[in-house]
Parts: C-alpha cells; structure tokens; sequence
C-alpha cells in the first residue's frame, strides 16, 4: 500500500507544477478579458464612433455600447 502511495505521490508531483501553472494562466487570461472588456465599454459610452457607425450601416441611431457591453460580458 505504501508502494502505490509513494507512486501516486510522485506522479502527481511532477504534474502539479504544470496544472498550477495552467491554472493560473486561465485566471490571469480571464481577469484580463474582463479587464478589455470594461475598457472598451467604457471608451464606447464616452465616444460617438459608434453611434456613427452604426448611423452609417444601419441609417439609425442604436444603443450599440449597451449590446457590445453584454455581448462581452457574455462571452467573458
């Protein structure tokens, strides 16, 4: 039994670093994401481009800072 502990133990060793490591890009990858995310909501409600765009594309004015906004907290 101590055999089989010894070889779980030194399995799992060499792979902790690697899933640690792992894991810890997915957190840092999804808070900047996030971070992105509330950049460019923020730089849309303080800009007109893309009420002008969407002017452009669409002929109307739309709300397209609250759709891009839930579209990236969704995705985020």
């Amino acid at each position: 039994m101590d055999n089989i502990s010894n070889q779980f133990s030194q399995i799992l060793g060499g792979y902790l670093p690697h899933l640690v490591g792992a894991l810890a890009i997915l957190v840092l990858g999804w808070l900047a994401a996030r971070l992105v995310a509330a950049i460019v909501c923020g730089v849309l409600r303080r800009t007109n481009l893309d009420n002008k765009l969407a002017y452009w594309i669409m002929g109307e004015t739309l709300a397209v800072e609250a759709g891009v906004a839930r579209e990236l907290r969704e995705w985020v």
